[in-house]
């Protein structure tokens, strides 16, 4: 097969324009020296052998790639590349088409392949992504707002739309918004439906009128007992913080309830 040439590709960012970037690349024939935001300025070590390619998203040529993954690959390796494109891992973007390259080669026994390169480094990414997923169903702290419920965080992935399922779920007839601060964007719920939408303090504020009866007398003093529950119920004597930092992370604890002074 001829090898048309090497290419930095650069894409927005989007899951879409990813795969459109995949398209691109396997229907050139070319190799992709390096993967990347628009937005980013960094430079692959091998770049003087590539010249900068910017794929513009192209929602048809993306979803023949995902149907593609779908369909001859597996619906489990879908939902790996999607965890992987969540991350925050430099670098994801190559390892993610290594991943699917190899899933066209190999077909739907992909995730049995453990022992490639390819796989494992995608599963580990993955392994990152769900794990912290799993942090923040039992991290992440809600306060009462003007009749709906707020919670913000800053998690390392960008995880926020994979906690949906499980808090609609606990939260089924109650109005939520999960607030990523480091991305400024929230999962907003309203008890029908979830919207994931760019949001920032702004946007809160106007949600919030500016009247004392914001938070309800009985919530704060919930929140106090709460507080002081988490307090009384530790043993000093037996305080681990290194233990703690291992099943909580000590970057966690700011937007804990039972955390705030």
């Amino acid at each position: 097969m001829k090898i048309d040439s090497y290419h930095n590709y650069l894409y927005d960012g989007s899951f879409y324009g990813l795969l459109t970037v995949v398209y691109e690349i396997y229907y050139s024939h070319s190799i992709p020296v390096d993967i990347r935001l628009i937005s980013e300025t960094s430079v692959s070590q091998s770049s003087f052998l590539a010249t900068d390619k910017l794929i513009i998203t192209d929602s048809q040529k993306a979803e023949k790639v995902y149907n593609a993954i779908f369909h001859k690959i597996s619906s489990q390796s879908l939902d790996n590349v999607y965890y992987a494109f969540l991350s925050s891992i430099e670098g994801k973007e190559l390892i993610i088409y290594n991943y699917i390259k190899l899933g066209f080669k190999i077909g739907n026994n992909l995730e049995s392949h453990l022992y490639t390169e390819e796989v494992s480094a995608l599963h580990k990414i993955v392994k990152k992504v769900t794990k912290e997923v799993m942090h923040m169903t039992g991290f992440i702290r809600f306060t009462f707002n003007n009749n709906f419920y707020y919670a913000n965080y800053e998690p390392d992935h960008n995880i926020t739309e994979l906690l949906a399922p499980h808090f609609v779920d606990r939260f089924a007839d109650q109005y939520f918004i999960i607030h990523d601060k480091l991305r400024n964007i929230a999962l907003v719920y309203d008890t029908e439906q979830w919207v994931l939408t760019t949001f920032n303090k702004t946007e809160l504020q106007n949600l919030t009128p500016d009247t004392k009866e914001i938070v309800p007398e009985d919530f704060i003093c919930y929140e106090k007992l709460w507080q002081e529950y988490f307090v009384n119920i530790a043993i000093k004597e037996r305080t681990n913080e290194r233990q703690q930092k291992l099943y909580m992370p000590k970057r966690y604890w700011k937007n804990m309830l039972e955390t705030k002074e």
